[in-house]
């Protein structure tokens, strides 16, 4: 990106390109199953779901959408509603250290969470940090 840049801007011009912070995400969330439905199958299917709808890389200050989460999960068959969906940030081992509140990142109705505009929101582990319960 520099080299092309440099080839176009002004002798007098000055770019600088820094690096986003990234925080890591992870879901909870719980939902209930129609009568007679298996409930193992239907988990899995959620979470299968879950996991190819985030396999996207989010932009930079790109907000998470929370209601597209509920709209993703109802789409799965044999699934009769979505109860709640609990966003956090993962830290520790493996995964980055961001200074960041998901509650103070709410919008006012909690339908989204606003990225600061130097920040990714990543789920880095789609198999470990998306996870459901099936009542």
């Amino acid at each position: 990106v520099k080299t092309w840049i440099n080839e176009y801007k002004m002798i007098n011009d000055t770019v600088d390109i820094l690096d986003a912070k990234i925080t890591n995400l992870s879901i909870n969330y719980v939902a209930t199953a129609f009568p007679g439905a298996n409930k193992y199958d239907v988990l899995n299917e959620c979470s299968i779901t879950l996991q190819n709808f985030f396999d996207k890389t989010f932009y930079i200050g790109e907000p998470l959408v929370i209601t597209d989460i509920y709209q993703v999960l109802k789409s799965v068959d044999n699934l009769m509603d979505v109860t709640s969906v609990k966003v956090d940030i993962k830290t520790g081992t493996n995964y980055a250290d961001p200074a960041f509140s998901v509650e103070d990142a709410k919008s006012p109705d909690g339908r989204y969470i606003v990225a600061p505009i130097d920040t990714i929101f990543e789920i880095k582990y789609p198999d470990q940090d998306i996870k459901g319960t099936i009542l």
